[in-house]
């Protein structure tokens, strides 16, 4: 498995299935099929980064508010 650090970035989740794809010489390049996109991977990735877009938007409103409480409009 590769030594990518968590929570690093939205281009994580992309750079992860990259480097987890085996490298296909010349001749195997013409035999690649749609059937070799990771999908589980693909789907597990786009839910780990709606959860983090979540917590975001969470953290978000939090700093919302309380910056409210310091310019009272």
């Amino acid at each position: 498995m590769n030594n990518i650090p968590p929570k690093r970035g939205l281009g994580r989740g992309l750079e992860a299935l990259l480097t987890d794809m085996p490298a296909k010489s010349a001749a195997d390049k013409s035999s690649i099929k749609a059937e070799t996109v990771p999908g589980p991977a693909v789907r597990q990735e786009n839910s780990h980064l709606l959860q983090e877009a979540e917590v975001l938007k969470t953290l978000l409103e939090e700093l919302e508010n309380a910056l409210s409480d310091f310019n009272p409009d």
